[in-house]
């Protein structure tokens, strides 16, 4: 055992060898502590971080990333990360994204048996699809790869490639939410392939030209002939919220799906007025059919509030191993220099109702959501974008945090399994930050899941040169194997 003199007080000591001590000489300042959990792998890609073979889609003006990177586990621990890919001009003379994918090791090195080309990568334009945005990503149970994709504001298509890489095994025709409907726009947030190969996608639709979003569910066939009749309407249901109850419908948008072990369809977003930002966490579920289902929340099928901590929105959601409901999102806090925001996390029973235990951190107090954040010195801006679950029911939340600097840097804090306090053994105070590499330090985690080296996080960093997909790997305890989904 080696002790180290920059340790935080309650950090387990872990052997270590030569070789690690070498890479940690490379790690982040700000995660050096080799045997802590919440700290770099050295033992992954370049001392625990690297960037990605990928150059990532933005906004025209630079300002914005056009798509987060999305990340999946294939077999014998092999790591997918899917996003959208500046397209080759020789293929679109316009500035147009197109959907990629690269494979890395279970070390974080590219794994170039991948792809057509065997170079590790995937762009869909090698299969003649071009200008896509990847808005969701799934693996079928043989493992191969289901892409959710945008072509224009009005066209979207389901894409299967072999588990390899090197083949397009189908593409389903191009749908929306509702038929008929012309200039009906809608977004994909998520996809969940169900135990008999039939596929949901989620997401945010728009009746006609006009009015108030509401949530969509799409179940496709497993063979992408047809939209599956047998659920909802042809194929299609959609939750509509009229929180006031006064008959006029509020906006209400999808960012996160699970599916639970019976079948039921969870989903999580945000609710308010039509146009202005949501106000309110909003759920929903429905039954394996299609049908609104009654059973959960307050009978109507819905849960939504801000849970008395301004929680306005639900960015992440995650199932236990209990099958309790992990809620994840931002709220505005008012620190000592001025307002910020802070990290927030729920967690409800499998039926919507408040978990009695989650939140009570003392005698006499009332459950309900935590508010965390790292305070590395910056403005309280911390944003929550991912949840994790370990196998001892820890939970892990993703985002991004300012550091005293002003730079951006990816954020991970742990909370207990029990009454979600902050777990004082990861990090430092629970909390840990860090970098993908990019010269500008603005970065962002946006998605992640337990691997069995340990707590892999995918995200983006901006530089002078444009944005770039990174992943890091973190130490935690209790790993739970192999397996996770964006």
């Amino acid at each position: 055992m080696i002790p180290d003199p920059t340790m935080p007080s309650g950090c387990r000591w872990r052997p270590v060898a030569l070789a690690g001590l070498l890479a940690l000489a490379f790690t982040a300042p700000a995660l050096a502590c080799l045997p802590c959990d919440g700290y770099f792998d050295p033992g992954f890609a370049n001392g625990g971080r690297r960037l990605l073979p990928l150059i990532a889609a933005h906004s025209d003006d630079g300002s914005y990333l056009d798509t987060t990177p999305l990340i999946l586990h294939a077999a014998g621990g092999k790591i997918l990360i899917a996003g959208s890919c500046e397209e080759d001009p020789s293929h679109h003379p316009d500035d147009f994204a197109e959907g990629c994918i690269v494979r890395l090791l279970p070390d974080g090195s590219t794994d170039y048996s991948f792809g057509p080309n065997t170079l590790g990568t995937v762009s869909l334009s090698q299969f003649d699809l071009y200008s896509t945005w990847v808005h969701a990503a799934a693996l079928a149970a043989n493992g191969d790869i289901l892409l959710a994709v945008q072509r224009d504001l009005f066209h979207h298509q389901v894409v299967r490639l072999s588990a390899n890489g090197r083949n397009m095994k189908g593409k389903s025709d191009d749908f929306t939410i509702s038929p008929g409907t012309g200039g009906q726009q809608w977004n994909i947030a998520a996809m969940r392939v169900q135990p008999d190969g039939k596929i949901l996608l989620a997401g945010s639709g728009l009746p006609g030209t006009y009015g108030p979003f509401f949530m969509a569910v799409v179940r496709m066939r497993a063979d992408l002939s047809s939209l599956d009749a047998d659920f909802g309407t042809d194929g299609r249901a959609s939750v509509v919220f009229d929180v006031d109850a006064d008959g006029a419908l509020e906006s209400a948008d999808v960012e996160s799906m699970v599916l639970q072990d019976d079948g039921r369809i969870v989903l999580a977003g945000g609710t308010g007025n039509e146009g202005a930002p949501s106000t309110a966490a909003a759920l929903a579920r429905l039954t394996p059919q299609g049908e609104l289902d009654l059973s959960f929340g307050d009978g109507t099928g819905r849960v939504t509030g801000t849970f008395g901590e301004g929680f306005a929105k639900v960015e992440a959601m995650a199932l236990d191993r209990q099958g309790r409901l992990l809620i994840g999102g931002t709220t505005a806090v008012n620190a000592a220099n001025g307002w910020g925001s802070d990290m927030i996390v729920n967690r409800l029973l499998a039926d919507g109702s408040q978990d009695p235990v989650f939140g009570y951190l003392y005698p006499g107090d009332t459950p309900g959501p935590v508010v965390v954040g790292g305070d590395f010195g910056g403005d309280y801006n911390d944003g929550l974008t991912s949840l994790l679950v370990q196998d001892d029911g820890n939970i892990i939340a993703l985002g991004a945090g300012e550091l005293a600097s002003g730079a951006q840097h990816f954020e991970a804090v742990r909370l207990d399994g029990g009454n979600g306090t902050t777990d004082a053994l990861f990090g430092v105070n629970g909390a840990s930050h860090g970098d993908f590499g990019c010269a500008s330090d603005a970065d962002a985690a946006a998605s992640g899941g337990i691997d069995a080296g340990g707590a892999v996080v995918v995200g983006y960093c901006h530089d002078a040169t444009g944005f770039h997909y990174g992943i890091a790997r973190l130490f935690v305890d209790h790993i739970f194997g192999a397996g996770f989904e964006p």
